[in-house]
């Protein structure tokens, strides 16, 4: 009888704590449900949500990430992947016979590179529940590329690639190779001020209202910044990866995000599968830290400032962990 009661109060307890911290979640980010069915539904996810986050600190390597509650603990791993990521692989595999990235002025070294410190990155931003990442991806390559070519830093419109990109799947998904051919075959982008980002709220795509006077950047190529890879991806080559991206700039790649729905923040070291047909998102790889044992990636996400650190995710090099160098790319001429 004893022992009954036993489990009975620590049954109570964990449903007390897994309350409270629930409690806490949503204010922290501001979340509120439709009905109290929904709210029961969302807090079962939740406690779903911490087995799974502590499993992953569990395998975590030592001075690896950590996981825990984020902005989508309430969230279904198929909510996530719906909603927050967006990779959709081109039809048939593009031409992996691309031209030469060029080189530009740096402030690399082989120790070390950050290109937020050459602004050359604009800031985070929040592609919503939209499937729109290889949008934000490729956008964020083309702005990257227009500043290193001699010109002002731009912050261009993702929605004008939601909307008016046909080939690609708006919220529905893209892929980095077709946004590009886009971009190259409409002459450029729009500013994100004169076409402003609506997808993210809406979870739709909304009509194209594209205008060629408006373009502020453009861009007439693209290549990739080593050979990619579409099968398990084992023997994919970092070290080239990292001079290319010392030499050329930031680059857009397309990842397998599985893990990152509850990182919270230092270097990602365990678990996070890099073949090809994982990969389910697209970012913006913006430098590394290679000058010691804890070498690793810097990579700009677009789930807002309140995600990660401050935006960002650092991924141990080495192991192509999350297939960081599976399709790699850059906006050329």
């Amino acid at each position: 009888m004893k022992l009954v009661l036993l489990f009975v109060v620590l049954g109570v307890a964990a449903a007390l704590d897994t309350k409270a911290a629930f409690n806490e979640f949503k204010a922290k980010y501001n979340k509120n449900y439709s009905s109290p069915a929904e709210e029961q539904l969302r807090m079962q996810i939740f406690k779903t949500n911490l087995a799974r986050a502590e499993e992953l600190n569990q395998r975590e390597p030592a001075g690896g990430a950590t996981f825990g509650v984020t902005k989508f603990s309430d969230l279904t791993p198929e909510e996530f992947t719906k909603n927050w990521k967006g990779y959709t692989p081109a039809r048939g595999y593009p031409s992996t016979e691309r031209p030469k990235a060029p080189q530009v002025p740096s402030p690399c070294s082989s120790a070390s590179c950050d290109w937020r410190k050459a602004n050359a990155v604009t800031p985070v931003k929040n592609q919503g529940a939209c499937g729109s990442c290889w949008a934000f991806s490729a956008t964020e390559g083309v702005e990257s590329f227009w500043f290193l070519s001699g010109n002002t830093l731009p912050v261009l419109a993702p929605q004008q690639l939601v909307s008016c990109d046909k080939v690609d799947g708006g919220c529905n998904g893209g892929d980095l190779p077709t946004a590009f051919k886009y971009v190259e075959q409409t002459k450029g982008l729009e500013s994100e001020a004169s076409y402003p980002y609506t997808s993210g709220g809406s979870g739709k795509n909304g009509a194209c209202q594209f205008q060629s006077s408006k373009i502020v950047a453009s861009m007439k190529n693209w290549t990739y910044a080593i050979q990619p890879c579409f099968d398990a991806c084992k023997n994919q080559n970092e070290n080239a990866l990292r001079k290319v991206v010392a030499a050329t700039g930031p680059s857009s790649i397309c990842v397998n995000a599985n893990p990152w729905q509850f990182y919270s923040k230092g270097v990602l070291k365990g678990t996070c599968g890099g073949a090809y047909t994982q990969l389910d998102h697209c970012v913006q790889l913006v430098g590394y830290q290679a000058s010691g044992v804890n070498n690793y990636w810097i990579v700009r996400n677009s789930w807002a400032e309140d995600w990660g650190e401050q935006g960002y995710i650092y991924i141990e090099m080495g192991k192509n962990l999350c297939g960081v160098a599976d399709e790699a790319t850059f906006v050329i001429g």
